[in-house]
């Protein structure tokens, strides 16, 4: 009986881009990313850090191809919080 092999190449075309949102008493603020196809695209939170629960209770969207946008309820304090676009997955 023959023996056959299966060889499979994996073709990875993926990048990751990291950002910073620094707030200081903003409500809303953007990170600009280069440009990905969004609906390839995952985003991440990678936690945030600032002087108050409600200073760092910060929403991400990737409002577009290129911007990532840090929404929060509470102002008038700083925070800073960190993600990550991941692109072909």
């Amino acid at each position: 009986m023959p023996v056959s092999t299966l060889r499979a190449r994996a073709r990875v075309d993926r990048l990751i881009q990291r950002f910073t949102i620094a707030f200081t008493s903003e409500s809303s603020k953007t990170a600009t990313i280069t440009s990905v196809d969004t609906g390839k695209s995952k985003l991440r939170h990678l936690g945030a850090e600032g002087s108050s629960f409600d200073a760092t209770s910060i929403r991400l969207a990737l409002t577009n191809s290129t911007t990532i946008t840090g929404t929060r309820g509470a102002t008038g304090s700083s925070a800073t919080v960190g993600g990550e676009v991941d692109t072909g997955w």
